[in-house]
């Protein structure tokens, strides 16, 4: 049950950021502008940083399985 949950967030996650960069995009039709869009604006940031946490997760969980390996349950 963990794992779809956490399969869900994360594709919720990155179609949100998807949508927010294609908005930006779409209403601005230049890179810069479209950068200046996306960090002044306050919805856009509550994206991509939502995003940058599910990236920090799936770092840290990348990062156990490399050094520790398949743990079990009482580890």
């Amino acid at each position: 049950m963990q794992i779809r949950a956490t399969c869900l967030i994360i594709l919720t996650s990155v179609a949100a950021s998807l949508a927010a960069i294609f908005n930006a995009y779409v209403q601005k039709r230049q890179f810069y502008p479209s950068v200046v869009y996306l960090t002044k604006s306050n919805a856009s940031l509550a994206v991509l940083y939502a995003q940058s946490l599910v990236l920090v997760y799936l770092l840290a969980q990348t990062a156990r399985r490399l050094f520790f390996g398949q743990l079990r349950a009482a580890e």
